[in-house]
């Protein structure tokens, strides 16, 4: 059976104000306390030409409604990072409590290698980075090793299911999840859909996890953007504005 996600909204496209962007706001649960930790904002419209029309728009939303009480999480494509200002990643980070995800998109040799250098001359300006889905590509570990400062791994749905029915893929992943606990990296498991999948993450130690099933339990879950002026809520009505708090400091 679908599952719904918890919150949904639209904002004008940048570079087109009669253009709907929808999005949907997915709740990232701490498995220490099982509580919320932030939300992940994700796309859920027809797949773009230019997936840097979406991001731009995004970082404008972010950059304009400031910052959340709780942690958001955005995904960034390459061709984005490698087109977008040293300062407009930096201003919006500044404006708003966010993680930007690193794509998993496999590009060029010389285009990595300009996305990393650009990353981390932000990373060392304060932004933080994220390695989004690891294990659904092939250069998960290149960008885990060329990022200076990671400030968590997405251990990717298909990855953290398959390692948690196989024995053999459980023994690689755990030995990674060592590493990188070592290294004082937090970990988030994606994809937790079934009550074995968040049993076999808490086995592994992980730091936090999302997905339909963490969408359930944290049903109650206020979208960080329910109300804000401006917006049209799909499934909703226009309600009076709720000041923002101010942002929880995380490391």
């Amino acid at each position: 059976m679908a599952r719904q996600h918890n919150s949904r909204f639209v904002i004008s496209a940048q570079s087109n104000a009669d253009c709907s962007l929808p999005f949907v706001v997915q709740p990232i649960m701490s498995l220490g306390s099982g509580t919320l930790f932030g939300f992940e904002i994700l796309f859920r419209g027809i797949e773009p030409k230019r997936w840097s029309v979406i991001d731009s728009s995004l970082m404008a939303f972010l950059r304009e409604f400031g910052h959340t009480d709780v942690p958001v999480f955005v995904n960034v494509a390459n061709e984005t990072l490698i087109q977008a200002s040293e300062q407009e990643f930096l201003v919006s980070s500044a404006a708003a409590n966010v993680y930007f995800e690193l794509s998993e998109a496999a590009i060029d040799a010389k285009s990595f290698d300009v996305v990393a250098r650009k990353v981390n001359a932000l990373a060392a300006q304060g932004v933080r980075w994220v390695i989004d889905d690891f294990g659904s590509g092939l250069d998960g570990l290149m960008r885990v090793h060329s990022i200076e400062r990671v400030s968590a791994i997405k251990i990717d749905g298909a990855l953290l299911r398959q390692a948690s029915a196989h024995a053999n893929a459980a023994k690689s992943l755990r030995a990674l999840v060592r590493v990188w606990k070592d290294a004082g990296i937090p970990l988030i498991g994606e994809g937790v859909e079934e009550a074995h999948h968040l049993q076999f993450a808490k086995s592994l130690a992980l730091d936090m996890v999302q997905g339909y099933l963490i969408d359930d339990m944290l049903v109650s879950a206020r979208s960080p953007f329910d109300p804000i002026p401006s917006l049209r809520v799909v499934a909703g009505v226009n309600r009076a504005v709720r000041p923002f708090a101010p942002a929880l400091q995380v490391k």
